[in-house]
């Protein structure tokens, strides 16, 4: 049965990871964010710094102990969606590997 995610950092992370499906990156099975972003950003390479930013706030916030703050997570996210192209490709997903 489908659940709401409770935890806001892990919602925003599944709206980006969803983001970057639209736009050919799917997140494999036990990828990091780290090593997602790294492949998305090389994928997309004009909204690299926009990717990447959100992938640090959120390892920094996930795993660094800094103060949670899904508004910055948020914004970073609208960032990202203002950054990529209007119109998403279709999400076949071509495996880079």
């Amino acid at each position: 049965p489908w659940q709401r995610e409770r935890d806001p950092q892990q919602r925003l992370l599944r709206r980006y990871e969803a983001l970057l499906l639209r736009h050919g990156v799917r997140r494999d099975k036990g990828e990091g964010v780290r090593a997602f972003a790294e492949r998305a950003a090389q994928r997309l390479p004009q909204q690299a710094q926009a990717i990447d930013a959100f992938a640090r706030a959120f390892e920094a916030q996930r795993y660094a102990g800094q103060p949670a703050s899904p508004e910055q997570l948020r914004e970073l996210l609208r960032r990202l969606r203002r950054a990529l192209p209007w119109r998403a490709r279709p999400t076949a997903v071509a495996d880079d590997r």
